[in-house]
């Protein structure tokens, strides 16, 4: 199934590896330090509605959905063409998009700048990887 050309089943299997990761991400390898970076502890958390992780997966969609929209634009390349282009919009678009919480919060934080930073380029070749493999379902 394919809606404007883009692979459903691929979208939402990127999206599903794409909200994985940031789990691994900022719920077991970063967590203790983005935790810390922003002052949050782990009580900050509890009685949190769980349908802000529905609302995390939305955001993981989106993403790949960005990233299926920009392979589709540029004829569907092969898997090394479609990681490198994905990588290099995460070092530059990401990094830009990281950027504002660094220059626009009073503390600016480097430790959060480069978690959310790194966060966006392996989520985002991840995310070219899949749908690479799946641009045909």
């Amino acid at each position: 199934m394919r809606i404007y050309g883009l692979p459903v089943i691929g979208i939402l299997l990127a999206a599903v590896v794409v909200f994985l990761i940031g789990f691994v991400w900022y719920g077991i390898v970063f967590d203790q330090q983005w935790m810390q970076a922003y002052g949050l502890s782990e009580a900050d958390f509890e009685g949190n509605s769980p349908w802000w992780m529905a609302a995390g997966f939305l955001i993981s969609v989106a993403i790949a959905k960005a990233i299926a929209f920009v392979l589709k634009w540029n004829d569907w390349p092969g898997m090394g063409r479609a990681v490198y282009m994905a990588g290099m919009l995460g070092l530059v678009l990401g990094g830009a998009i990281a950027a504002y919480g660094y220059v626009w919060t009073p503390d600016h934080n480097l430790t959060l700048f480069l978690i959310d930073w790194g966060h966006m380029v392996v989520t985002w070749v991840a995310a070219a990887a899949v749908l690479t493999l799946l641009k045909k379902v």
